[in-house]
C-alpha cells in the first residue's frame, strides 16, 4: 500500500468535507470528487469500500420551476442531499482511523 496516495486522499477527504457548501442539495461534482477519493483508497488499501458510496438511488434532479403549461423544469445534474454525502464521508473518514489505529496495537517503546 502507498502511504502517501492514502495520506493525500485522506487529505482530500477531510479538506471536502470542510468546504462543503452549504444549502440542502449538493452539486453531483461533489460526489465524484468523493467517489475518485474512493477510488484511490480502494486500489490502495485493497478493501472494497462500495458500502461508502453514494448510490445512484440518492441522486436525483431538483425541481427548480414549475408552470402549468410547460410543466416542472429540473436542474441538468443530479443532486445529493447534503446530510446525506456527509454521513458517507464521516464514515469513510472513520473507517480509515479505525483502520490505523488497529495497525499501531502491537508496537510499544521499551
Amino acid at each position: 500500500m502507498s502511504e502517501m496516495s492514502v495520506k493525500q486522499a485522506y487529505s482530500i477527504l477531510v479538506a471536502v468535507k470542510s468546504n462543503l457548501p452549504g444549502g440542502v442539495t449538493l452539486h453531483q461534482k461533489y460526489v465524484d470528487q468523493f467517489h475518485s477519493v474512493l477510488d484511490t483508497l480502494e486500489k490502495e488499501s485493497g478493501q472494497n469500500l462500495d458500502a461508502f458510496r453514494v448510490p445512484v438511488s440518492e441522486m436525483r434532479r431538483r425541481a427548480v420551476s414549475k408552470n402549468e403549461y410547460t410543466g416542472v423544469t429540473y436542474t441538468e445534474t443530479p443532486e445529493v442531499d447534503r446530510p446525506f454525502l456527509m454521513l458517507k464521508i464521516d464514515a469513510i473518514l472513520g473507517f480509515f482511523t479505525i483502520e490505523q489505529e488497529r495497525k499501531a496495537i502491537g508496537f510499544h517503546a521499551r
